[in-house]
């Protein structure tokens, strides 16, 4: 089952784990270090769902795996879903509703492709609005507002020349985002 363990934006800690969740697959809203994902592991957790990992804990995390794998007492199986890579934002707003409905229901992590399944029979999911934008990279990253139009091209940092849009954030300044830099939910 699903266990919303850290909002959007919130980090996992070590110590913010409980025996309770043992056989749950956690949601962590922006990052997990290694040391979480080993402690995750040894205290039964099945998986994780968490929008970054860096580089770093990604390959600490490996070489505990390893050493795991090598030792007499297997643990079960220990599914990490990364869904937005290395870098630390945190989840976009429409994920956060989902993985809230989605809350306390039985779900499994599959590795290729990798994805987080689960059954929908009687699951009505929140859809996000046809003109929320995310921006994914940039001194922005991570923030969401409304898509107002092209904004042509614009200068950026860097005296580059890019095709842009017009978006307004949520506390009502309109920005230019290269067009590049922009997820729509559909």
């Amino acid at each position: 089952r699903l266990h919303v363990a850290a909002g959007s934006d919130g980090e996992l800690r070590a110590g913010g784990l409980d025996v309770g969740l043992a056989g749950t697959i956690l949601a962590v809203g922006s990052r997990i270090d290694a040391e979480t994902l080993t402690r995750a592991r040894a205290m039964g957790v099945r998986g994780i769902v968490v929008a970054g990992l860096a580089s770093k804990e990604r390959r600490d995390f490996g070489a505990s795996e390893a050493r795991q794998r090598a030792a007499l007492h297997r643990l079960p199986p220990f599914g990490v879903l990364i869904l937005d890579g290395a870098v630390r934002r945190p989840l976009s707003s429409p994920l956060v509703r989902i993985l809230s409905a989605l809350a306390g229901r039985e779900v499994a992590i599959v590795a290729d492709p990798p994805a987080l399944l689960f059954e929908a029979a009687n699951l009505r999911l929140p859809t996000p609005p046809p003109d929320l934008i995310r921006i994914r990279a940039g001194a922005m990253a991570g923030r969401e507002g409304r898509w107002l139009g092209l904004a042509g091209q614009r200068r950026f940092p860097g005296g580059i020349h890019l095709e842009a849009g017009s978006v307004r954030l949520a506390d009502g300044s309109v920005v230019a985002v290269p067009l590049g830099d922009l997820e729509r939910f559909v």
